[in-house]
């Protein structure tokens, strides 16, 4: 912006000083000052036009009737306008352009000369341009360096940007894999321990004594605390690893770089600031999961639609719908139930039909205040 204030104080005060000098001669001119009014209405709008060579040989044109056909060329002043222009294209041309801008105004800054022959203010022009040129021309390369490495930095900083977004998802899913891992084996050797020990105390409760029964029920009650102190454990390592909608997202960007499918998620006003509660997040996570799953094994389908809204303000409301090639009767399978299990759990509900080429799976539930 200031950059621009400059050039227009700059054409302004040349004008000025060019309609000072020849004022008695333009006052009553309406052609002068439709070509004034042209050459300025040009010069504002330039910025936006597309073709921005063609602005200015415009200008130039304008200039160079008013030049000639009002102005005269004795005057020295009306020659400033040229070297403004001239000057301009190193400042306001940001591609290669730039140098033919540059070598088309020194080349038209020279046409009044047909008409006036050859005196002083041709030597005189050509000394200043033979400063402004030069000086217009490496003003321009040196921009043109800066600009392109500005690009470049900025285009750099955005990939920077992006792998160190995607550095912090891999290590956030790694931990979050690294605690998946963790709870199974907790819950696979731990858990499963705990409770045949349980069974071998329960046994041998029966064939001790009633003092001997004593240290093992308490023995037995020592186990049931641990198993469930492990299944706690072993609950929150599996909440905290699927919990949220960056986990959601997590997943659909693995699914889609991994397999052929694509997703549209669509989020309504007031999702993503749910107060839901950790179950209710595993629950999502499942969903999600489970639908694009099946969608993947039992309907070949490429594109399958996500929508997650907000009813009421105390419902939500999940659906998936994907195209179905097979149009055999739907059989809800073990994955389904297990899931519908889940939506019971928090007081929803689940619902799976097939209609007119397309399957759609919706759950609701309840929202509850966060914990």
């Amino acid at each position: 912006m200031a950059n621009f204030l400059w050039r227009i104080t700059a054409l302004l005060s040349i004008w000025i000083m060019v309609l000072f000098e020849y004022w008695d001669v333009l006052i009553g001119e309406a052609g002068f000052m439709f070509l004034l009014g042209s050459f300025f209405l040009i010069y504002f709008i330039r910025p936006i036009m597309q073709q921005k060579l063609f602005s200015h040989i415009l200008l130039l044109v304008i200039y160079l009737v008013i030049h000639i056909g009002y102005l005269g060329v004795q005057s020295i002043s009306a020659w400033f306008i040229y070297y403004f222009l001239l000057a301009e294209p190193s400042i306001f041309i940001k591609n290669k352009q730039g140098q033919f801008f540059i070598g088309l105004t020194l080349l038209i800054s020279f046409f009044p000369y047909f008409f006036s022959g050859l005196n002083f203010l041709i030597v005189y022009h050509m000394i200043l341009v033979s400063l402004i040129a030069p000086s217009s021309w490496y003003m321009y390369n040196r921009l043109n360096d800066l600009n392109e490495k500005e690009e470049l930095y900025t285009e750099m900083f955005k990939e920077y940007r992006v792998l160190k977004r995607q550095a912090f998802e891999v290590e956030k899913s790694a931990r979050s894999e690294e605690r998946t891992r963790i709870a199974r084996d907790m819950h696979d050797s731990v858990g499963h321990k705990l409770t045949a020990l349980m069974m071998h105390l329960e046994i041998l409760e029966h064939s001790f004594g009633e003092k001997e029964k004593k240290g093992v029920r308490q023995a037995k009650e020592m186990a049931r605390d641990s198993l469930q102190e492990t299944r706690k454990a072993v609950k929150v390592l599996q909440v905290d690893g699927v919990g949220g909608m960056s986990s959601v997202l997590q997943l659909i960007r693995k699914l889609e770089s991994e397999t052929h499918i694509r997703v549209h998620l669509t989020t309504k006003k007031g999702v993503l600031s749910a107060p839901l509660t950790n179950d209710q997040n595993v629950v999502i996570y499942r969903f999600i999961q489970e639908s694009l799953t099946n969608a993947m094994r039992h309907a070949q389908s490429r594109e399958v639609t996500v929508t997650l809204q907000i009813l009421g303000d105390h419902t939500m409301k999940l659906e998936v719908a994907n195209c179905v090639y097979d149009h055999a009767p739907f059989k809800e399978g073990f994955g389904l139930s297990g899931l519908r299990e889940r939506f019971e759990a928090i007081d929803g509900t689940l619902v799976a039909h097939q209609i007119n080429g397309f399957f759609y799976l919706t759950g609701t539930f309840p929202i509850r205040e966060g914990r």
